[in-house]
């Protein structure tokens, strides 16, 4: 782990958030202290307040992004994916933020612009992607088919994919 961990450890003892280490990903907060109801965002604007940082340096985490970020709004959580072998970011982190407003204020002020180094992120609305697997669609419908009736089903559906059956390729699964 290549972090500050004495700042973070200043940082998670004045935020009262917490701090959740797992394979893959460091989650800050996500509920934040006293927080009562659903996650921000939920219903029908869900992910609207969640923004995808990118092209952070390797060496970037909480006690750098969360100053900035609470410059912007108050955060819900961060989630900065790193390596599980060495522990650095790999480049890319997401924010959900209490309010849309919040998040595009952020966007807006940091897309395109360096937070602690000469390089720019990247910061934008991050667009969510929900996938639903069925199977078991008669071997005669084709992929137009198949997303007609999907599309009928789930009005907001974007691209069908039609993959054959592991044991028997005449099959989809």
């Amino acid at each position: 782990d290549i972090s500050n961990k004495q700042r973070i450890k200043d940082l998670l003892n004045q935020s009262k958030y917490t701090l959740t280490l797992s394979t893959g990903q460091r989650r800050y907060g996500g509920p934040p202290p006293h927080w009562e109801g659903p996650p921000p965002g939920t219903g029908d604007d869900k992910f609207c307040s969640q923004v995808h940082i990118g092209k952070l340096g390797k060496d970037v985490f909480e006690d750098v992004l969360v100053p900035i970020l609470e410059s912007c709004g108050r955060i819900y959580q961060l989630r900065i994916m790193v390596n599980p072998n060495t522990g650095e970011n790999k480049g890319y982190a997401f924010v959900d933020y209490f309010t849309k407003e919040e998040a595009l204020k952020f966007i807006e002020t940091y897309n395109d612009k360096p937070l602690n180094t000469d390089s720019p992120i990247s910061a934008k609305l991050s667009i969510p992607n929900c996938r639903i697997f069925v199977g078991g669609f008669a071997t005669n419908k084709t992929k137009e088919e198949v997303e007609q009736e999907l599309t009928r089903l789930f009005e907001n559906s974007k691209d069908v994919k039609a993959f054959p059956s592991n044991l028997d390729k005449k099959r989809n699964r």
